[in-house]
């Protein structure tokens, strides 16, 4: 019997402190959380997570929970931020033909998650329906995108990807010998990547994905929205307005951030360190509050589009986004954006919280919000919002022509 097709997109958050997937098939109904194991009490890692921490050993890479769960050796955390760090490329310079780079490790860890997502599927599909995956993963920039950064992500993804999928698979499991996989890493990473039209694979914005979970939420209201996500290295900020449903929340994005500040700063704090927690909070809190005035002076001269800034919401994401100081910096920041007549008649503050009705029963609110990354990178990226720069947004009719508000709004296709 010929067996059906299965297209399974595959939404990667490689954070700093752990890593989320979320799988999206094109039956709605079907979206899958791959499990990585128990809850680590007192880590902050539950079931949906892989921790991003990685273990060399006696010559052995171990990933994730089993890194943790062992002694000895190096234990390398937080590499995404190395990324981040044009000094911080090197970890092991013993072996000078194949030095072990963040770039190789990172390739070695997400190839490892990928096989791992794909003998789960092989074994519950593999059977019945023929797998395409496609792979979409975020980096911390905005969509105006880091020329360099995004190309090193490729490279690294593109590493990932042909150890996994390419005509000599190579499985990289817990345990796996630093001298077979890196230099056969080293060399899938100075391959040429495939252009857009050829990759089953793709690079796209941090600051970019949550508002993608969001928007594809029905008991989303229009609006316009500053929205913060925090995770443990990176904060990514955006001021979006987002139309009605019956224009399909076509969405415009005014600025969109990337910064170099998270929760590992606030635990940081916490634990006794040179900066006080409300410091680090309060730097979010300028951040935010300079990009949402920033959008503001768009509108500003035209008296009718100033009128929707009369309503404004300030939505979190990610895990850091719950401290305490960040929350009290809120109520500050909702004062601080009155004075400039944003938000007189309505301004809120909340999560987004992406549903997962299939695992409902499985997770809390908080954990759901910590997958809006990842649940925004598993659509497909033609079944994203279109996003449109202000500029292109103009009035339908001469301002002395409009009676209400809402008729300003339309969008040049």
């Amino acid at each position: 019997m010929a067996r059906s097709k299965l297209r399974v997109t595959v939404g990667l958050d490689y954070g700093t402190h752990s890593v989320k997937c979320v799988l999206r098939t094109r039956h709605p109904d079907r979206v899958i959380l791959p499990p990585f194991g128990e809850a680590i009490p007192g880590e902050r890692y539950p079931w949906f997570t892989e921790p991003s921490v990685i273990r060399l050993h006696d010559g052995r890479l171990t990933f994730g929970r089993k890194a943790l769960a062992g002694k000895g050796g190096e234990l390398w955390r937080s590499l995404k931020m190395r990324l981040l760090d044009p000094n911080g490329m090197l970890l092991d310079s013993s072996h000078s033909e194949s030095p072990l780079t963040v770039d190789v490790i990172i390739a070695a860890h997400v190839a490892n998650v990928l096989q791992r997502i794909w003998r789960a599927l092989k074994t519950q599909y593999g059977d019945t329906h023929e797998i395409q995956l496609m792979l979409n993963i975020g980096a911390p920039m905005n969509h105006f995108v880091n020329a360099e950064l995004h190309e090193r992500y490729l490279q690294i993804m593109n590493a990932a990807w042909q150890v996994t999928f390419g005509e000599s698979p190579y499985a990289i499991k817990n345990g796996v010998r630093i001298e077979e996989v890196v230099p056969l890493l080293c060399q899938m990473i100075a391959l040429p990547v495939p252009d857009t039209t050829a990759r089953p694979f793709e690079v796209l914005p941090e600051t970019v994905a949550p508002i993608v979970s969001m928007s594809k939420d029905p008991s989303m209201d229009p609006g316009l929205y500053t929205m913060m996500d925090m995770g443990a290295g990176t904060t990514e900020m955006s001021v979006i307005f987002v139309s009605d449903s019956s224009s399909g929340h076509r969405v415009s994005c005014y600025f969109d951030e990337s910064h170099c500040i998270g929760g590992n700063d606030l635990a940081v704090a916490d634990n006794g360190g040179p900066q006080s927690a409300d410091h680090h909070a309060e730097q979010i809190r300028k951040l935010l509050a300079k990009i949402t005035l920033l959008a503001f002076q768009n509108d500003a001269p035209n008296p009718v589009l100033r009128e929707k800034w009369e309503n404004l919401k300030l939505l979190y994401t990610g895990g850091g986004s719950r401290h305490p100081a960040i929350l009290r910096e809120s109520s500050r920041m909702t004062q601080e954006l009155k004075n400039w007549q944003i938000g007189e008649q309505y301004f809120d503050c909340g999560w987004h919280t992406p549903r997962f009705p299939r695992y409902e029963s499985e997770l809390s609110d908080t954990e759901s919000s910590l997958l809006a990354v990842a649940n925004g990178l598993s659509y497909h990226r033609k079944d994203w919002p279109i996003f449109y720069e202000p500029a292109l947004l103009r009035p339908e009719a001469p301002l002395e022509r409009i009676e209400r508000p809402e008729a300003v709004w339309y969008v040049n296709d």
